[in-house]
């Protein structure tokens, strides 16, 4: 929780926090690009979906999984 007052000991301001985790929400995002976690988890995603197609429907389907950007 954050309590938002006007005294010289608490100089914080709820847009200051805002601001804060926007950016370290980009900076993780980032990182996660570089450091090949989104195409790892891409990767374990499809293979999830298959193998959930399969058990269910078994071998006789084929499941191709297409990405789309995010738009932003």
């Amino acid at each position: 929780m954050l309590e938002e007052n006007n005294n010289i000991l608490n100089l914080i301001k709820v847009s200051d926090v805002d601001q804060f985790q926007r950016e370290c929400i980009e900076i993780s995002e980032k990182k996660a690009v570089e450091g090949g976690l989104l195409e790892e988890t891409k990767t374990e995603a499809a293979k999830n979906i298959k193998d959930m197609f399969k058990a269910a429907l078994g071998d006789s389907y084929t499941v191709k999984v297409d990405w789309a950007d995010a738009k932003k």
